[in-house]
């Protein structure tokens, strides 16, 4: 497992965010997705290939969606 410290969830702030994968039995492309998801509200991060891809992502969505909403703010 990934020692990368995961963002709070950018919906609702909370930290309590789990880790999960599954096997595409449908994709030609890949065989795993994995994604992070909070725990309180249920917000999905985008998959990735492997958990270290969907932690980037994850960490990602959230400075993304924090910026966004200081520009909305200010």
């Amino acid at each position: 497992m990934s020692d990368v410290k995961l963002n709070p969830c950018p919906f609702c702030g909370s930290t309590n965010i789990k880790s999960d994968c599954f096997s595409t039995a449908f994709s030609v492309l890949r065989s795993q997705d994995c994604f992070d998801y909070c725990k309180d509200c249920d917000a999905q991060g985008p998959a990735g290939n492997d958990i270290s891809e969907a932690h980037d992502r994850w960490n990602a969505r959230g400075a993304a969606a924090t910026s966004g909403a200081l520009k909305a703010a200010g």
